[in-house]
């Protein structure tokens, strides 16, 4: 029990990183399995260009869509970004931006992984590529009619097009001093070195980023931990009260109009109305938007609006309690 515990709390600990972890996997599957099945190089001048480039950015795209749509933090953002257009949003301009980054950070994981993973392959980059490279640099030397022929350095575009398609025959400006593998091996080796640079470049970044974000919040690391297991258990039974709140209030309505209530589902009691609080508009708007420090004049910090709202209900001078333009 004890082991099932402390894998309870180290999974929680480091949900953030396991999820990423998750996302890049997932990707990394998705994209092998694309190459596998659906990669066919169409080898004709201007489309191997377009090919290349959707199969590449399209999917990337999406998926930034993908994460952006996903992320419940990015929808507490939007609706705070439109409070405060119409004035009326009490978040600071430094919490947006912070939330901003960290929804960006998470939503670039997948398209990331997806370009790093296309480029590693090479398969992409050398049918988008392939027609714009000049032959003269792949030249292994030929002869044709006993005279020893060099391949010209302006040859047509479709010629260089069918390159990356091994079953479709060279063209005459290219034959036979071309060398298809040569140009093929070059191409996925620019294809390659892209990919590494593209996935150290975005370790480094997420390294920096994540020490300056350390140097500049005002939570130490246990502090933090426990922010993290406090949001947690507050999101979850969050989720579970209100799932029976609005069972409750729906039951009494319906008991209320036709004055009898006929249910089959077990396991979710029903609370009498005596029981249940009101949950008027703006009660909903004081606990709606981005979790960002506030600090009252014994500095103790709030983690949520709802225990910011739940501390000023029961002390009349809560509403005095100032806030932090702090980022966290």
């Amino acid at each position: 029990m004890d082991k099932m515990n402390s894998l309870a709390q180290f999974l929680r600990a480091n949900s953030i990183s396991l999820v990423n972890g998750g996302i890049a996997l997932t990707t990394l599957g998705g994209q092998q399995l694309f190459s596998l099945l659906a990669y066919n190089c169409p080898c004709a001048v201007t489309a191997n260009y377009a090919y290349g480039v959707v199969a590449i950015g399209v999917p990337a795209l999406l998926l930034l869509a993908l994460g952006w749509a996903l992320n419940p933090t990015a929808w507490l953002l939007l609706g705070d970004c439109c409070r405060r257009s119409r004035g009326s949003a009490p978040t600071p301009l430094c919490a947006l931006l912070g939330a901003l980054l960290g929804v960006a950070t998470r939503a670039a994981v997948a398209p990331l992984t997806w370009i790093a993973v296309s480029l590693l392959s090479g398969d992409f980059y050398v049918c988008a590529a392939s027609e714009f490279r000049s032959p003269g640099e792949f030249v292994r030397g030929g002869v044709r009619g006993g005279v020893a022929v060099t391949p010209s350095r302006d040859a047509p575009r479709h010629d260089l097009a069918a390159v990356p398609c091994k079953g479709e025959p060279l063209g005459l400006n290219l034959a036979p001093g071309f060398s298809r593998d040569a140009m093929l091996r070059q191409l996925k080796y620019e294809s390659q070195l892209m990919g590494w640079i593209l996935i150290g470049s975005a370790g480094l970044i997420l390294f920096f980023s994540m020490c300056v974000r350390a140097c500049i919040s005002p939570m130490g690391h246990l502090q933090a931990t426990y922010l993290s297991q406090y949001l947690d258990h507050e999101a979850r039974l969050f989720e579970q009260t209100s799932e029976v709140h609005a069972r409750s209030v729906a039951a009494n309505n319906v008991r209320r109009f036709f004055g009898f209530l006929r249910t089959e589902e077990k396991g979710l009691p029903v609370e009498s109305e005596q029981n249940l609080n009101q949950l008027p508009g703006d009660k909903w708007e004081k606990i709606t938007g981005l979790c960002h420090s506030f600090q009252n004049n014994k500095a103790y910090p709030f983690y949520s609006r709802l225990q910011q709202w739940a501390i000023q209900s029961n002390n009349k001078q809560g509403d005095d309690v100032p806030m932090m333009d702090t980022c966290t």
